[in-house]
């Protein structure tokens, strides 16, 4: 959801701290509407076909959100959009931890990107 938010209203939220964001997800997924064989990384794709937004990015995944290729994989579809971000010109900010998807792993990231995007909100590196 920082994610989404961040691309569609990024002069409101301009920075994005994301904990194993679920960047695998697309429309319809929850409902069980979409098709079978949907692509994952709907957000993503619209990074990629989007110009860019002033939007900062810190994204951190754990090493063990891992699972059945590819709809599951937490960490490879946070490394893909990482790829996109950083190709599109973005400030990102990137972290594996050691763990899975639970708030233990995420006390390390949580205070990382806190303070890393508080130090980079003092720089204007807008599109």
């Amino acid at each position: 959801m920082a994610g989404y938010c961040g691309f569609r209203h990024g002069g409101v939220f301009g920075n994005v701290l994301s904990l194993s964001g679920a960047y695998f997800w697309y429309p319809g997924v929850d409902e069980g509407r979409a098709p079978l064989k949907a692509e994952p990384g709907w957000l993503t794709r619209q990074f990629v076909t989007s110009p860019r937004r002033p939007v900062r990015f810190y994204l951190a995944a754990g090493r063990f959100e891992i699972g059945p290729p590819p709809t599951l994989s937490l960490l490879g579809e946070n490394r893909r959009l990482r790829d996109v971000l950083e190709a599109k010109g973005y400030s990102v900010r990137y972290r594996e931890f050691s763990g899975g998807h639970d708030a233990f792993g995420w006390r390390g990231p949580l205070i990382d990107g806190l303070i890393a995007l508080s130090v980079e909100s003092g720089r204007d590196d807008g599109p």
